[in-house]
């Protein structure tokens, strides 16, 4: 080691505290670059396993593909893994004590690994003998087998008994009026009982049942689909999927979840919204990073140049003196960059082993929270951290380099006094005494650092507040892209004797395993609109036709509580709802989903007041002709409708049982019983004992039939992405929200600290501790001035383009983080305080002799 880096290694040695300053400055650096990329990859990680629980671990699919091209896909050369699936179809479940799911589905599968399959007991089939039945048969469909029982079932096919040639697919639900076709018997093992969510969806009538297929059972004539997952994961997958299918002579499907949450979509205009947001974001992320390295280390280096320059004198060369700096930097970050990282990823792996086990037993979330560290981020964070290092020596070691020794001795290029420099207004006197001026006075005398200072405090202002705004954005963003189910299952009822039909539904209405219940009774109408009754948003997505726009009206009845609610919370006056004519709430505004753009719109122009005609088609050919008066309209979406609809042609209006009965009296519904549909929608603790309570219920009443749609599953999905996006978000800004406090409380501190002989010397001129106290209190109250003149109007900007970027697919009102701007003013002056209180009480402890003549601070 030579002699310059030893003096190096020796000044840092003697200056602890300003050493010490300089690493914390860094580490703060590298464990916000490493925290925040750790968070981005983890919260990917957590919805692509949430995903692949749920839907299975493949990207493309190809349906209907005959058993002699099954081989042209799975052999493909840019596949992974493929798994050929193949409907056996349905088959009579034995002693069902469920009348609407008589039957397990089975389905034939050559490849489990691909399936969201959750074995809960057992193992899974490895050929075709071998059975694999959901445990939903066994909660809510009575099975007495177990795993290991051997069973021979009736395979065949379910047909309508009234329509001839009419067969009933999966997503069917059980009929009366259907008959079961045996086919043939077949014998099978029982090897597991699982979980298979999205196959469970799609079996109306039965449970989910999965057997094995074997290459020799794939056969020539008969239909597959086959899903596979690729070995170049990027957006090539549709390229070559698009080529497999035309091969194969199918149609590709895919899994547009996982391939999204990959980094993967075919919607470049919503990937570019992501990208552009993403960017801004992570700019000012790595602006501020960039300034805390560079304010911990320009600071202190400011205070070296001292140093540099007796070195100067001596005969140390620029070269020398350049190196020597660098030397520095290099010694700080082999020690700043592996403990910030350390830091960065250890509080994220902290916060997530604390936060997963309430999120598993408050919100029933599966998949746990888990850290996870890409080489490249890890990487990234080093090397940005190091350039960024390198940058903030290398210019004032030039800097320095340049200047003579007794300059630098002196000190006279940083501290360059002239009275118009450091004039200050006479109102800041008579407004806020000496010391104020004082104050002010010393922010001017060394304006490098009071700039330095100014620009950090600015820098997390910025950071802060772009943090926020984007949380609060990409939160808007989820509730307008989440259609979450709000019913755990709904319950169709329909018979020809409506007063039984009523009874059936206040039955149900009354279950006991029920968390809430809403009945709905909905009759379906044709509309015939003109220009003038449509909005600008339909005229823009839907063509006339004969001179009129056709569009279908939904009149929706709740019961009674439920209506009263609705009325409460669309803030509507109860008493000019209803009347002698039929009346009804217009819901007019909604969120439009085309593809990945959201999109608020209205449907018409009515007004309250405005008598709207339809016509109901009867059974007879015959069409009834009435009307409906609009008694109020409002944006408040009704419990049965979802955050956004995919059709823009169907109108809703919400009218209460009354208003219900006597459009039902003017159409003759009683005459006409399948005019109206009738549902229940529920939540529940437990679905399964629910669904079965309701199979009981249902079989009090003949004529009547019920069809469950069980959707607990996925409504507890979507929760769980709901509660997962929350916490990320929340997470990240209370993460930039502790960078931010950290940077302003070691800028601040850093710069008090450093002027522990400036504050010797006023107090030798007599300047009294509670003036002293005041001077300091009023530098600190200039600083946050400054720091938010200049840091909102910053932010306010980065914060529109954030809400340009992001609506470019979400179409929400520009709003700004209120909550946030307010934390912010309150916190910056308050963090300010606190930093130079704890710097104050520190000086008021030094001896002011030994002070003056110490030069290592």
């Amino acid at each position: 080691m030579n002699v310059v880096n030893q003096l190096t290694l020796r000044y840092m040695q003697k200056n602890k505290s300003r050493t010490r300053i300089t690493i914390a400055g860094v580490i703060i650096s590298v464990a916000m670059i490493a925290a925040t990329l750790s968070i981005g990859v983890s919260f990917m990680d957590m919805m692509q396993r949430s995903t692949i629980s749920y839907t299975g671990n493949w990207q493309a699919a190809f349906q209907n593909v005959d058993g002699s091209k099954v081989h042209t896909i799975a052999d493909a050369p840019e596949l992974k893994q493929s798994s050929v699936s193949h409907e056996l179809g349905f088959a009579r479940l034995p002693n069902s004590q469920n009348p609407n799911r008589p039957y397990l589905y089975i389905t034939q599968h050559s490849n489990f690994d691909l399936m969201a399959v959750h074995v809960l007991e057992g193992r899974l089939p490895e050929n075709e003998s071998e059975l694999a039945i959901s445990s939903q048969a066994f909660t809510t469909g009575g099975m007495a087998y177990k795993v290991g029982d051997s069973l021979t079932l009736s395979v065949g096919v379910r047909e309508s008994n009234s329509q001839q040639n009419e067969i009933y697919d999966a997503r069917t639900s059980f009929t009366s009026d259907e008959v079961f076709k045996e086919t043939g018997k077949q014998k099978f093992v029982i090897t597991a009982i699982i979980e298979a969510p999205e196959q469970e969806s799609k079996a109306a009538a039965g449970y989910c049942a999965l057997s094995g297929l074997s290459d020799t059972g794939i056969i020539s004539g008969q239909s597959y689909s086959v899903k596979v997952n690729f070995k170049r994961l990027d957006s090539t997958i549709y390229q070559v999927s698009q080529k497999i299918a035309e091969d194969a002579g199918s149609v590709p499907d895919y899994n547009t979840s996982l391939l999204l949450y990959t980094g993967i979509s075919d919607d470049s205009r919503f990937m570019t919204t992501l990208v552009l947001a993403t960017l801004l974001v992570g700019i000012v992320i790595l602006i501020g990073s960039a300034a805390l390295i560079y304010n911990a280390f320009a600071i202190s280096l400011s205070e070296r140049k001292r140093a540099l320059g007796m070195m100067a004198s001596v005969g140390a060369t620029k070269r020398q003196k350049q190196f020597s700096v660098l030397f520095e930097a290099m010694v700080i970050g082999i020690i700043a960059i592996p403990l910030g990282l350390v830091i960065g990823y250890a509080g994220i792996a902290l916060t997530f082993k604390l936060i997963t086990p309430i999120l598993q037993n408050a919100y029933a979330v599966h998949a746990p929270l888990k850290l996870v560290i890409v080489p490249t981020s890890l990487a990234g964070a080093v090397i940005f951290a190091a350039m960024i290092l390198l940058g903030s020596a290398w210019l004032p070691a030039k800097k320095a380099s340049r200047i003579t020794p007794i300059d630098a001795i002196r000190q006279t290029q940083d501290i360059e006094i002239k009275s118009k420099n450091i004039r200050t207004s006479i109102l800041t006197r008579r407004l806020f005494g000496f010391e104020a001026e004082l104050g002010l006075k010393n922010l001017k005398r060394n304006k490098q650092r009071y700039l330095t200072t100014v620009f950090s405090l600015v820098i997390s202002i910025v950071m802060f507040l772009s943090a926020s705004a984007l949380t609060l954005y990409m939160k808007e963003s989820y509730k307008m892209a989440q259609a979450p189910i709000p019913y755990d299952m709904v319950v169709s009822v329909e018979g020809n004797d409506s007063d039984q039909t009523n009874r059936c539904m206040n039955d149900l209405m009354k279950a006991q395993n029920a968390g809430s219940a809403i009945s709905t009774k909905t009759l379906t109408a044709e509309l015939k609109l003109s220009d003038d009754e449509i909005s600008d948003d339909i005229r823009n997505r839907y063509a006339k036709s004969e001179g009129f726009y056709a569009m279908g009206l939904n009149l929706v009845a709740l019961d009674d509580v439920a209506y009263k609610k609705y009325i409460a919370a669309a803030r509507l006056d109860a008493g000019k709802i209803d009347g002698d004519t039929p009346q009804g709430i217009l819901v007019n505004s909604f969120i439009l989903k085309e593809k990945h753009d959201f999109t608020e719109i209205t449907q018409l122009t009515a007004t309250a007041g405005k008598l709207l005609a339809f016509d109901v088609p009867l059974s007879d050919g015959k069409k009834y002709h009435g009307s409906i008066q609009i008694s109020a309209v409002t944006n408040e979406l009704p419990p049965f409708m979802l955050r956004y609809e995919e059709n823009v042609t169907q109108v809703y209006i919400v009218v209460s049982e009354r208003t219900m009965e006597r459009i039902s009296t003017m159409i003759d519904a009683k005459n006409d019983p399948y005019l109206i549909q009738n549902a229940v929608q529920f939540t529940a603790v437990d679905a399964a004992a629910l669904e079965k309570e309701v199979g009981e219920i249902a079989n009090r009443y003949n004529g009547i039939h019920t069809f469950i749609t069980n959707s607990a599953a996925d409504r507890q999905r979507e929760l769980e992405m709901a509660i997962i996006v929350s916490i990320f978000l929340y997470g990240f800004v209370a993460l930039i929200g502790i960078i931010s406090a950290a940077n302003i409380i070691n800028t601040i501190s850093t710069g008090m600290d450093l002027r522990q002989r400036e504050f010797a010397m006023l107090k030798t001129y007599g300047i009294t501790p509670a003036g002293f106290q005041r001077m300091i209190r009023y530098e600190g109250l200039f600083y946050g001035i400054k720091a938010a003149a200049y840091g909102f109007p910053i932010s306010f900007c980065v914060i529109f383009l954030l809400y340009k970027m992001i609506g470019r697919n979400f179409d929400f009102e520009f709003i700004l983080p209120w909550n946030s701007i307010l934390a912010v003013l309150i916190g910056v002056f308050a963090l300010i305080g606190v930093a130079i209180l704890y710097s104050c009480r520190k000086a008021n402890q030094r001896n002011i002799v030994d002070t003056l003549k110490n030069e290592n601070i």
